[in-house]
Parts: C-alpha cells; structure tokens; sequence
C-alpha cells in the first residue's frame, strides 16, 4: 500500500512538473463562443491566463465588440480590462446588424419563447457571425501567417471548426457543455442517460424506453435535420476546404477537453482522448468590498443567500420580481440579487430591507464567504461547479438546455438541495425551498462531501490543461488515443450487422436442416408406404 500511495505521488509530481516546464513556448490561438459576454468567453479568457502562465504566446480570435465588452462587466472590481489582458488579441468587424443571444434576457423570452424559434435566431446568429469572420480575408491570411502551433476552440460555435479545417494544425476542442454532448465518447442508453434528460442511471423498464428514444433522437436529429449545412454552404461560398465535412473536421481533433468530472458525473466509459478538467474555470475567491462585507457581517446567524440566473438571466418583469420578492421578504437570512430590472419596468415594487439587488455579483468571492448559506441557482455549468467547489446546497431554478440535466445531478443524484419546476413557481413554493434546505442539514453535509472528493485528485484541472497541451504539442497530435468508434456507422457501432449476418446464417442453417429433414422424412414416409401396401396384398 504504502509503495502504491508513493508511486502516485511520484506521477503526480512528474505530471505536475511537465505541466509548468514545457518543452518550449508554443503559439496557440483560442477561438471561444464570443458572440457576446457570455460563460463561454469568460472560459476562454480563463484558459488564455492558464496557457499563459505555463510560458505559452496566447492569441484570442473574437469580434471588434470584445473592447466593449469592459464596460459591461457590470462593476466588476477584478474585471481586467482588454488592454491589460495577458493575450494577444485579433479582432475582426462583427456583423452590423448582429442581435445576439444575450439579449434575451428576461425570464418571459428565455421561458416560453418556441423552441423552434429560438433555434431559428440562433442558427441565423451563427450563420451570420461566422460568415462574417470568413469574409475577412485579411484577419484569415494574417491567422495563417503567424504560423500557429495550436488551436482552442469552443465546441459550441460550428463556425470554429471551419476555422480548424482552414488553419490545418493541430486543434484541441474545449467542450463546455460538459460530457455526453457530441464527445464521441460511448453512451450506453441502459445505464447512462441522454443528454437533455432528467434521468439517473438506475432507470425503470419505461425510463429505458424514452432514454433509449432519445439518445435516438439527439443523435439523428441534427443529421437529418441537416444542421451542419449552412456552414457546409459557407465553406463552399469562401472556398475552404470542403475535402472534409465538419464531423470529420471535429473527428481530427488531437485531444478533447471536457469540462466535467466524475465527482458530479454518472459514472460512464470515456476514451483516451478525452480529457476531464471540470471545474478549471473556478477561481479563487477575493476579499469583498467594504459595502458588501458589512452587508454580509449585517446578516448575523442567519447568513445570508445568494440568487443569480446566469449571465443571460437578468430582467425580471413585476410577475417575476413579486414571486421572489415575496419569498425573500418572509426570510430572517440577508439575500443578494443579481437583478437588472429598473424600478419603472416593475412597476415601483416596494422591495424588503433584507434583499441588496446588484447588476453584478462576485459570485465565486460570495460563495466561498462564510455567512453565506444558500445558492439559488438556474445551475449553468460554471455555477455547478462553484456550488461544489464551495461547498453550497442549493435551490435549482432551472430554465432550459442543459440545466436541467445538472439540475438533477445536483438535488437528486448528489442530494445537495432541492429543485423548482420554472413553470409552475409561486412565492410560498420558493419560500419553502429555502426553509427545506436551510433546515435539513444533510444538504449542507453532501455539499461538503462532494466538495472534498471534487478537491482530492492528483492533479488540478489547470495542470492537466497545462500536460496535455504541451504534450499534444510535443508528439504533433495523439492519434494514437483515438478510438476508432468514430468512423463506425451506427449500425456497425452496435454490431447489428454481424449480429444479422449470424441470425441469417443461423436461419439458412435452419432452413437448410429443415429441407434436409423433410426430404428424408419423404423418403422415408414413401417407403414405408411402399412396404406397407406389398404386405397388406400379401
């Protein structure tokens, strides 16, 4: 036991010295989903310092409207500014007449507008940014010039991958959705739920049944559905290489970093090239502002509780607002709002003594101060995260996507609160949400339990981001960790047609057997006959 806990150590130490002492600096260029300030930018931004701090010359790609970006951080005191960052920054123009998905921002569009319609703005929104980018002769010369050693993209824009098929280097592919969106990586649908699913792996004979019909759909969909040609059609319209689809653009990929880990994961089948740095994002907490912290001190015992909804969510109209400020009004604790609305969009509402509302919150330097006692959360991926590391029980307000998915890895898989149906709120269903997991200590006892086995692995998100981009450098790709699932049509995939081919086999067999019999039998059946009717006459 003893040689084994030493060998550990021993790896980790070597794992962790290659990361901080790479071979040479490398230039690597980050494309992140920069659209608008959103949790994926502010991740890519966070991977730049990392890179940055491990030697490397880190280049951002994004939109002119990044500078801008500054003035809405929303009184931000550690928010650095562009000029200050440490990354080179390329910018292209935007589109002009660009409507982004950040500004839907109040709880009505993000909640009842048609999915369909959603889907529409967004995949004109792609199309339109992306097409714009490839117009830019000038930045895509300039990108290929400088000669690159690596590219960092966010999955979550197709254009990136254009962008990857373009440069032709080596690429490592940030999914920030977490694992089981379009990682390549198995999904058995006995045991592991679909994407956009609220099940657990332990699901009934009916559960079975829909996770199987899902997995199904998430994976079919998109194809027949054809989601990948608009920016098939741009490749074509700007002349980039269209010897490759986009699938296998992304199949190229030299290594895939997923942001997830098995301390909030279901347990599943990853593949070598698949790279776990969950909670990477997630920085060290500050020292908050005089106001602030005397609001904190003013909450006593009680402490106090935190509400934001991401980074889109931040208008809430009189409907909204009434049924929290109604909830929090009735509490003893402090409450901290993230909360854009002015007083004249809510009709002068009157709000209690006990609720501080802010455009901006340090939410990390928050979580982790010890008079806060409750995290209601719309439990986005960075929040997930930050709500462990911190050791936080929750009240999940999940609104769409993927949340709900993390929403129930939260409150019933690892039973770190409870969750509210969006559709179906009113203040007492708030009210007594808070009071379950205020007063129900095993909240507060899993959330610290989790937070230990999140903390307790042998190297850090950040140094493994460090390890294998320096590795993946130092070899020109890993290949050799990709399995070759990938290039298996679905059918191969699950072995249906070797299992057909061994039915049919077994069938002719069968049939051959039968024949074969029944000629015999004829025979045998004619001769007896034979021999029956010569004895009868005899």
């Amino acid at each position: 036991m003893a040689l084994q806990y030493l060998a550990l150590v021993a790896a980790t130490f070597l794992l962790s010295s290659l990361s901080q002492s790479p071979a040479s600096a490398a230039k690597i260029l980050l494309y992140p989903f920069g659209h608008c300030l959103n949790s994926h930018l502010l991740n890519m931004e966070y991977i730049s310092e990392i890179l940055s701090s491990d030697g490397h010359n880190v280049s951002l790609l994004i939109s002119s409207a990044y500078g801008n970006y500054d003035n809405k951080r929303f009184g931000n005191p550690h928010a650095v500014s562009t000029s200050e960052k440490a990354l080179n920054v390329i910018l292209f123009d935007g589109p002009s007449d660009f409507d982004s998905v950040c500004d839907i921002d109040t709880m009505d569009a993000l909640i009842y507008a048609p999915a369909a319609e959603r889907y529409k703005k967004l995949m004109a929104n792609f199309v339109s940014y992306c097409d714009r980018l490839l117009s830019d002769k000038q930045t895509l010369q300039f990108l290929k010039a400088q000669k690159f050693d690596l590219f960092m993209l966010d999955t979550l824009d197709p254009c990136s991958r254009i962008l990857a098929d373009y440069l032709d280097i080596l690429f490592i592919p940030m999914i920030t959705t977490g694992l089981g969106h379009y990682d390549g990586n198995p999904r058995p649908p006995s045991y592991i739920p679909a994407p956009l699913t609220t099940f657990m792996p332990d699901m009934t004979f009916p559960q079975r049944i829909k996770n199987l019909v899902m997995k199904f759909m998430y994976d079919i969909i998109p194809v027949v559905g054809r989601f990948d040609e608009p920016f098939e059609a741009l490749k074509r319209k700007h002349s980039i290489n269209t010897s490759l689809s986009l699938a296998d653009t992304f199949n190229r990929a030299s290594l895939k970093f997923v942001n997830s880990h098995f301390a909030i994961e279901y347990p599943a089948p990853i593949t070598p090239d698949t790279i776990l740095v969950g909670g990477f994002s997630v920085k060290e907490p500050y020292p908050l502002n005089a106001e602030l912290e005397e609001f904190m001190q003013s909450s006593g015992d009680d402490g106090v509780i935190l509400m934001t909804l991401g980074t889109i969510t931040k208008r809430y109209d009189a409907r909204w607002t009434k049924i929290f400020a109604d909830a929090f009004a009735r509490l003893p604790q402090k409450v901290i709002w993230r909360y854009y609305s002015t007083d004249s969009e809510v009709e002068n509402y009157q709000f209690s003594d006990n609720i501080k509302r802010m455009k901006w919150v340090p939410q990390v330097d928050i979580l982790a101060h010890n008079k806060t006692r409750l995290f209601i959360s719309h439990c986005g991926l960075h929040g997930l995260y930050e709500t462990i590391y911190y050791k936080m029980p929750v009240v999940a307000l999940p609104i769409s996507c993927d949340q709900f998915n993390h929403a129930v890895k939260l409150t019933q898989y690892l039973q770190l609160g409870v969750q509210l149906d969006i559709f179906d709120l009113t203040s007492d269903k708030v009210y007594d949400a808070i009071q379950e997991v205020l007063q129900n200590g095993k909240y507060k006892k899993n959330a610290e339990a989790t937070s230990e086995r999140i903390h307790d692995m042998p190297v850090s998100a950040k140094d493994a981001i460090n390890y294998w981009v320096s590795y993946v450098i130092r070899h020109k790709g890993a290949p050799y960790l990709k399995s070759v699932a990938y290039k298996l049509n679905w059918y191969e995939y699950l072995s249906l047609d070797v299992v057909g081919c061994l039915l049919l086999g077994f069938c002719l067999a069968l049939a051959a057997a039968g024949f074969v019999i029944y000629k015999l039998g004829s025979v045998m059946l004619v001769k007896l006959l034979v021999m029956w009717k010569k004895q009868k006459f005899e």
